[in-house]
């Protein structure tokens, strides 16, 4: 097509709509003013895109990949683990990853938007006077001359104009998460800043090649990978009688199987289920194992069978070797043991006498 729009999706007018699972991929529109639309939404009122993949699309003036007009509110947008994926190196070209004006109740979580091209581009345009759901735990690239970014009534020239406008959430992250093959339509990531942290909803599993999501947090994108740090070896000493009040100070060994560094993820005990947490900020290179102990010991304060686990605690996809388990019975500590804080209150003893 030439000096023409080339829609890849259009849905247009009232309804309550769930475009879910969609490769909208290799549109083109070639010549002149062409203009290329992944996704062309006009006044839905409800509307769930989730897990679609919009790639490799093409046009010689502008490429969209997410496009929605809705200017009725008392209804619901969501937008939710889309990858959307634009590459034009033609000279006066504009590129928006996703362009929306919605006055309805919006949430825009957990996509990916990687828009590059020699010239301009919007990563993303979020246009609305109404308060956001949430606008979080998404993850944009790109590399141009001129960028634009737009959230709620403000506009700004960079990410870090979008990230700190105070409109969206603390994990909007920028990241080139070097999908796989976008050439082939797989557009599978393994980048850690965008795997295992969007908190789970229904609505997102399947991914878009059926793989059932995590259900604690899951990836960005449409495609869900595979994510594994393991527990590898734990040094902890537990007798199998012990008294009250026993402590004991606990390593853990952990291992990166992912392809990409990992940092920032949490190791842990837990005494009878009361967990204790502790932040791993080293970064660990795949492959790669790492040593960390415990800054607070592990404390048995009481008389009851116990059972105490060490483990990864990272939302990894494979639980299995996240974990050891160990357990003891506690005796009663002669002379004492630990005092545990009470609410309750009692009366004193009295003496009286002559």
């Amino acid at each position: 097509l030439s000096n023409e729009t080339l829609y890849g999706l259009v849905v247009a007018w009232d309804g309550s709509w769930e475009v879910l699972r969609n490769r909208i991929t290799f549109n083109r529109a070639v010549g002149g003013k062409s203009v290329q639309v992944g996704t062309y939404f006009i006044y839905p009122l409800n509307l769930s895109l989730v897990s679609n993949t919009i790639g490799n699309n093409f046009a010689t003036a502008e490429t969209y990949g997410i496009y929605n007009i809705n200017y009725y509110n008392g209804y619901m947008g969501i937008y939710r683990n889309n990858t959307v994926y634009i590459r034009n190196s033609e000279t006066g070209h504009m590129a928006y990853g996703a362009y929306i004006e919605d006055e309805s109740e919006v949430t825009f979580s957990g996509n990916i938007i990687d828009v590059v091209t020699s010239s301009n581009a919007a990563p993303i345009t979020l246009y609305s006077s109404t308060n956001f759901k949430e606008v979080n735990y998404n993850t944009f690239y790109t590399k141009n001359s001129s960028e634009s970014w737009g959230i709620g009534t403000g506009s700004f020239s960079n990410f870090n104009g979008y990230r700190t406008s105070g409109s969206v959430g603390s994990l909007e992250n920028f990241n080139n998460v070097n999908f796989k093959d976008p050439s082939k339509s797989d557009y599978s990531h393994f980048c850690f800043e965008a795997q295992n942290n969007v908190p789970y909803v229904p609505i997102s599993s399947p991914d878009i090649s059926g793989t059932k999501r995590n259900t604690s947090k899951h990836d960005r994108g449409a495609i869900e990978s595979v994510m594994d740090i393991q527990a590898l070896s734990v040094y902890y000493n537990l007798p199998s009688t012990i008294c009250a009040g026993y402590e004991s100070s606990a390593q853990i060994t952990v291992k990166n199987n992912f392809t990409d560094t990992v940092y920032n993820f949490n190791v842990a005990f837990s005494v009878n289920g009361k967990i204790t947490k502790q932040l791993v900020t080293n970064k660990i290179l795949p492959g790669d194992t790492l040593k960390v102990k415990f800054t607070s010991p592990v404390a048995i304060p009481i008389a009851v069978p116990t059972v105490v686990k060490v483990y990864v605690d990272a939302y990894d996809d494979k639980l299995s070797n996240d974990s050891f388990t160990y357990k003891t019975t506690v005796k009663a500590a002669p002379g004492g043991g630990k005092f545990e804080p009470s609410a309750k209150t009692s009366s004193p003893n009295i003496v009286t006498g002559n």
